[in-house]
């Protein structure tokens, strides 16, 4: 498996800014700022991931979802998440609240024009990506945050940049 390997420099400036800016805004607004940048930079990796995942019926491609959040304990038990952070983002498969209503152009139907409603919440995404005892992996997911983590750093930069300076200019 690769890996990929960011730097990251003036994280201390950075963090004094966001400091000011929890103190300024308060941390709602401070993180509600986040989580749209990281949405917005994420957006790059869902497009990958969307035309890199095997289509069947075109169900696993529509449950494809962004989701940024703030995050929770149970995230912070994670080794992948630090104790510090506090918004994460993810490219993932919708709820199964959200999979029932999805609509999709069924692949397999005779006239793809119709769109069917309704996704069943399983372990499709896993299976893929991974691979099953009888289905050898077709990772989509990781191949797509690999190839664009460099544009996914660059966007979200250019958004904290912007947010940055929209709220130094409030505050003058």
């Amino acid at each position: 498996m690769s890996s990929v390997k960011i730097e990251f420099t003036g994280y201390a400036e950075l963090r004094d800014v966001f400091k000011e800016m929890v103190e300024t805004f308060g941390p709602i607004d401070s993180k509600k700022i986040l989580r749209k940048s990281i949405s917005k930079s994420l957006q790059p990796v869902l497009a990958q991931a969307r035309s890199l995942v095997p289509k069947d019926t075109g169900a696993l491609s529509a449950s494809l979802q962004i989701e940024a959040r703030v995050a929770t304990n149970k995230d912070k038990r994670s080794k992948y998440i630090y104790q510090t952070d506090d918004v994460i983002g993810t490219v993932m498969t919708a709820s199964g609240k959200k999979l029932a209503k999805t609509s999709f152009k069924n692949l397999h139907s005779k006239n793809s024009k119709i769109k069917q409603v309704g996704i069943k919440s399983d372990a499709r995404a896993i299976a893929v990506e991974f691979g099953t005892k009888n289905m050898s992996a077709t990772p989509f997911l990781r191949t797509a945050l690999e190839s664009r983590s460099p544009e996914v750093i660059n966007t979200l930069s250019v958004i904290i940049k912007q947010n940055i300076e929209k709220f130094k200019s409030r505050k003058t």
